[in-house]
């Protein structure tokens, strides 16, 4: 559900908008100049209502404050705006200029900036998601053939088949947390009592190869009381 502040600078906007708004669920608010600051960050859109186009400057200046201090997006409406001052609220930043048109097409103007602005937000995430991780493969590769791992694209520090294993296991599932008897059983087989020294074991000197600092780990993080994540983070 989208929330849309109303501000109107002259005039007030037709009830028929507001109701074709919520009918499609959209939350809306009223927005003052004093209630500005306090409520911008939590709309999703603003539309600056000015009938008769007797507060253009007003306009202008509520365009480029919002812009500055939110992500939400702006249209102004008027009952009927000179092609000029169009011109000059689309510089401004403007999301579009709503004319005295239809409720249908008021809608679908106002959800269709929306669905394309949710849009790009989510692919923006992904991409980031995905740079980051393509990033983190770059300093961080396991090299089964040579059984070994590859940090920083450069340096490949070689490990003993108990310590692969291990840390096989739990770079197969990031960000889990994996119990020193889940470990064993990957590494071993079978069951035992003693499984919990024998894993941080292993631990320890895997550790010892590829931290920088072992004592305060990057990738392997001790789960107190269950056992280990691999969990890097980035410095």
């Amino acid at each position: 559900m989208y929330k849309i502040g109303l501000l109107n600078l002259g005039g007030k906007l037709e009830e028929a908008y507001i109701e074709v708004l919520e009918s499609h669920t959209y939350e809306t608010i009223q927005l003052t100049s004093e209630n500005l600051n306090e409520e911008l960050a939590g709309v999703d859109g603003v539309i600056i209502y000015d009938e008769e186009q007797q507060h253009v400057s007003e306009t202008c200046s509520l365009l480029i404050k919002i812009k500055e201090q939110s992500a939400a997006l702006v249209w102004t409406a008027t009952k009927k705006t000179k092609e000029l001052n169009r011109i000059v609220y689309l510089q401004l930043g403007a999301d579009g200029n709503l004319n005295g048109c239809h409720t249908d097409e008021f809608y679908l103007t106002l959800r269709n900036s929306l669905s394309v602005k949710n849009a790009s937000r989510a692919a923006e995430g992904t991409s980031r998601k995905q740079r980051k991780k393509d990033s983190f493969a770059h300093l961080f590769k396991l090299i089964p053939n040579n059984q070994s791992v590859l940090l920083n694209g450069d340096r490949e520090i070689i490990l003993t088949r108990l310590e692969y294993k291990t840390l096989e296991m739990l770079c197969s599932q990031p960000k889990q947390a994996l119990s020193y008897e889940e470990l064993y059983q990957h590494v071993w087989g079978g069951n035992a009592t003693d499984y919990k020294p024998r894993i941080a074991n292993v631990i320890f000197h895997v550790r010892e190869k590829i931290e920088e600092n072992p004592l305060s780990p990057r990738y392997i993080k001790t789960v107190r009381s269950k056992g280990y994540v691999f969990s890097p983070t980035e410095r």
